[in-house]
């Protein structure tokens, strides 16, 4: 790896390999690629991996804001009916874990939405109201 500091004092790297010196080494150890242009990308201090934008030159990771829209529109429709499914409930908590990776915080306000689906007693056919603490730690943010 070569390192070049540019006149504004930002850095540049520049490798003597690339993915394509990557993939013939590893074919010939047997090891399979899915399709690059299928699933994958070329070397890059930033990507989109298990759903979240990863910058690594400045140590930031993020939800892409369509992803963000998505959910946001799932907890509001949640919190707009009158009576929510133990799937409905299960999806809006699996949707939040998953930001809770890189948004910490948030994580302190699941355990509500967890009793919740204990209170269904894993009867799928169910409904119940959104209770006002769920409310509350939904609308958090």
């Amino acid at each position: 790896m070569q390192q070049v500091i540019r006149e504004d004092g930002s850095m540049t790297h520049s490798y003597t390999y690339n993915l394509a010196d990557i993939i013939w080494h590893t074919k010939q150890l047997g090891i399979p690629w899915h399709p690059i242009k299928k699933k994958g990308h070329n070397f890059s201090f930033s990507a989109v991996y298990v759903g979240f934008n990863w910058d690594l030159e400045c140590c930031v990771v993020s939800l892409p804001e369509p992803k963000c829209l998505k959910y946001l529109a799932r907890v509001n429709t949640y919190l707009s009916v009158l009576k929510v499914s133990l799937e409905d409930t299960m999806k809006v908590q699996g949707t939040l874990q998953h930001v809770t990776f890189i948004l910490t915080a948030g994580s302190s306000y699941l355990p509500t939405l967890s009793h919740a689906i204990k209170a269904f007693k894993d009867n799928r056919h169910q409904w119940h109201h959104v209770a006002r603490d769920v409310c509350a730690d939904l609308c958090w943010g």
